[in-house]
């Protein structure tokens, strides 16, 4: 009896064992069938602009650019009038009497004699050497004094980011005005390139980042584009050029080389006469100097201020009227680019 119960225990036990993966693949089966199946995310095609309203906003958009560009170079005129300003004001306060001064004449006319003793064939010319010695005095006596508080570069940047913000303003009212969404406008704009410039092996920026933001402060291409220009400007000095400065140069240099040998002979004599008696052979030739620098000095005047002039004024077309090395360099790059892009076609037939 015992036996028999034991048995049918040990039948039950093996049976509920046996049952227990059936019981659970119908528990999976219950479960997954509670659960919702997932929907597909359904991503809606950027519907397309018009034809017709693309027309609209390309002519929208030139003219925002247009009125952009207006208003900047507006701005860089009157801040490098400004600048120009300061240097005239400069020129005249400060290096014009200091290179018709009678001991800047002086110290000119040692190292025009001590470089013609000591210059070897290959080295730059007197005269050369000379424009350069004075093209760095301009540089330390007006230049950097005036650039502390406004310089080319500083205008240039300042004017980008004004043409960029004036920009970006009219541009991302567009899609309110011709009732177009921005995700339609940004894939229209997007293979128009703003700038084009690359840095690092990146791309360009599109004009559609313009559509969020106001600036582009911090974009690699934006940076390389302002780092372009201030690379021509430093090429250029900022600086009145050689040839203006060659007319000075040549007529300075006739006058002392005229006399070099007495003034080397005096430099010379100081040296190797002793202590007294060359001060007495350096005075005389002092005192001769003095009084026909004195006679000399109008005219060195007129030619020094008639030289800066034009140079000057070669200064201020370079700066405002080159395309390429001028300071609206980047606002010419950045509107040619909407222009070309904007209107192809248009720009193929024109060129």
């Amino acid at each position: 009896m015992v036996q028999d119960r034991t048995l049918k225990y040990s039948e039950m036990k093996n049976a509920k064992f046996y049952h227990y993966p059936l019981l659970l693949l119908i528990a999976v089966f219950l479960n997954s069938c509670s659960f919702k199946p997932q929907k597909e995310v359904y991503i809606k095609p950027v519907p397309p602009i018009a034809p017709e309203k693309w027309q609209e906003i390309q002519e929208d958009l030139w003219s925002a650019s247009c009125l952009a560009r207006s208003e900047a170079v507006a701005y860089t005129q009157q801040a490098m009038t400004e600048w120009m300003g300061r240097v005239r004001e400069k020129t005249d306060s400060e290096f014009i009497p200091w290179y018709t001064s009678y001991w800047a004449q002086q110290w000119i006319g040692f190292k025009v004699g001590w470089y013609k003793m000591s210059r070897d064939e290959d080295e730059p010319s007197i005269e050369e050497y000379l424009v350069e010695y004075i093209r760095e005095e301009y540089y330390e006596l007006v230049l950097e004094p005036v650039n502390e508080i406004s310089n080319p570069q500083q205008i240039t940047e300042q004017a980008a980011a004004l043409y960029i913000s004036l920009l970006a303003e009219q541009l991302q009212r567009l899609p309110a005005m011709h009732r177009v969404s921005v995700r339609s406008l940004r894939k229209k704009l997007e293979p128009i390139t703003l700038v084009s410039i690359s840095a690092s092996g990146q791309k360009g920026l599109s004009l559609s980042l313009l559509l969020e933001r106001n600036n582009l402060n911090g974009m690699p291409a934006y940076d390389a584009l302002l780092t372009h220009a201030d690379s021509v400007a430093t090429r250029e000095n900022s600086s009145p050029g050689r040839d203006n400065l060659q007319i000075v140069v040549d007529d300075t240099v006739a006058r002392m080389v005229a006399d070099l040998s007495l003034r080397a002979g005096g430099a010379a004599a100081s040296m190797v006469l002793g202590p007294s008696l060359g001060l007495i052979f350096s005075a005389g030739i002092t005192a001769f100097s003095i009084s026909s620098h004195e006679q000399e000095k109008p005219e060195i005047e007129r030619q020094l201020r008639q030289a800066l002039e034009a140079g000057l004024k070669s200064l201020w077309q370079r700066l405002m009227e080159d395309p390429v090395l001028g300071v609206l360099l980047p606002i010419n790059h950045m509107s040619s680019q909407i222009e070309i892009l904007l209107f192809p076609i248009q720009a193929t037939e024109t060129q």
